[in-house]
């Protein structure tokens, strides 16, 4: 499996960094872009890299946030129509807690439609033989995705935003189960363990991606590595949101992670 970092907060050297995240994984003679990011330095970067994302089977969607999402409209235009797959819940409207700075998707549910063939489900999808989208994550976890981030309109009623459309990519190798997150929003604990029930397979072998730590109690961060440690992770390779005191942690409590740069290419 390969994985190439199109767009992340930090870059490698002639490559553009940004916030948000696109991924773009090449697995089983089958290509997935996961996210899309937030602008036009994710084409810049796959093409810096040598990567034709005409080639893509599959845009996957982790969830409805614009520094994930913005850049789909450009894909369109581009006519690179690839199968989307996302969670039914990606197209509500979001907005900061004021209220008055959307951070939704910059396209609506029937305009992807008009492009393209739309996957918008609740439950787990197997896009092919080992690779599952995995729908609603169950938060079970006492410690992540409890935190709302920002609010949506449901109805013209103002709710809490808990991003319960936040999901994951889970792919079965011979290794163990490779993790792929957007955000984490749903709790990187709560993704592994339903991974695991999807999946069937009970080693986590790699996490890859956010996993919206930035700002989170030093308790809580505790709480993570312990989890990620009793699943005996190898490889934990993040970036976007995973938040750099989070990553000095890590360091310090010897948790083995390397943090991904926009133009790294990672073989799994």
């Amino acid at each position: 499996m390969k994985i190439s970092v199109l767009a992340n907060d930090k870059a490698k050297e002639g490559f553009k960094g940004e916030p948000g995240l696109s991924l773009f994984i090449e697995h089983n003679g089958k290509n997935i872009l996961f996210d899309t990011g937030a602008s036009a330095a994710t084409f810049e970067n796959a093409e810096a890299i040598g990567i034709d994302l005409a080639k893509t089977d599959f845009l996957v969607l982790s969830h409805g946030h614009s520094e994930q999402t913005n850049a789909i409209e450009a894909l369109f235009e581009k006519g690179i129509k690839p199968k989307v797959i996302c969670h039914e819940g990606v197209f509500v409207k979001r907005y900061e807690r004021k209220g008055d700075v959307y951070t939704g998707m910059p396209i609506t549910k029937y305009e992807i439609e008009s492009e393209t063939e739309l996957i918008a489900v609740k439950k787990q999808h197997e896009l092919f033989e080992g690779v599952f989208f995995l729908g609603e994550i169950p938060r079970k976890s006492d410690f992540e995705g409890r935190r709302a981030m920002g609010v949506y309109f449901d109805s013209d009623r103002k709710k809490d935003d808990f991003v319960i459309d936040d999901s994951a990519l889970a792919i079965k190798t011979e290794n163990g189960i490779v993790i792929v997150a957007g955000c984490a929003h749903s709790g990187i604990s709560n993704i592994c363990e339903y991974a695991k029930q999807v999946t069937g397979e009970q080693k986590i072998y790699a996490i890859v991606g956010g996993l919206h730590l930035m700002d989170a109690y030093p308790n809580i961060i505790a709480k993570v590595i312990n989890y990620i440690r009793s699943q005996g992770v190898e490889k934990v390779l993040v970036g976007h949101c995973t938040g750099d005191e989070t990553l000095k942690e890590f360091t310090n409590q010897a948790l083995v992670h390397k943090e991904i740069l926009a133009g790294e290419t990672i073989e799994l």
